[in-house]
């Protein structure tokens, strides 16, 4: 098991602030389709676990985007970044844990308050665990309000 983060904020110029940020608490919840129908999701250590070893084993930065703009469909959607997520780790009992490398944009958005939660876009298995990371985006109505 990975060490869980402790909490930390880097100052990294003109790159941005870079910030340990809990990604997705484990539990089942309610989530919705790009279409809005809802979709029944089981978050789970052992998920998390395997997503989190595979993004890092990749090197892949996630996507920190605006309420979800970037999983519109068309060719007109926002896909520009609020920030990207990397050096992901599972804290059994809590959830998914990453570190945010927010955007000036990005930052600005947290900053001046005009969003305040985070809301994971998981692909999901038929069984309802999730098995990609497609993005994280800064929003004011997220499924999982704990996080």
């Amino acid at each position: 098991m990975t060490e869980f983060p402790k909490k930390e904020i880097i100052e990294d110029g003109e790159n941005g602030t870079i910030e340990d940020v809990m990604v997705s608490r484990v539990g089942e919840y309610t989530g919705s389709t790009v279409d809005g129908k809802p979709v029944e999701q089981v978050i789970d250590a052992e998920s998390l676990q395997k997503l989190a070893d595979r993004l890092n084993e990749q090197g892949t930065e996630v996507l920190a985007d605006v309420d979800h703009a970037a999983a519109r469909p068309g060719l007109d959607r926002d896909t520009s970044a609020a920030g990207w997520f990397h050096r992901f780790v599972v804290d059994p009992l809590k959830g998914l844990f990453a570190r945010l490398r927010l955007t000036k944009r990005g930052r600005e958005l947290v900053e001046n308050r005009e969003y305040r939660f985070l809301s994971p876009s998981f692909l999901m298995g038929e069984d309802g665990r999730p098995v990609d990371l497609a993005s994280v985006s800064l929003t004011n109505t997220p499924a999982m309000y704990d996080i």
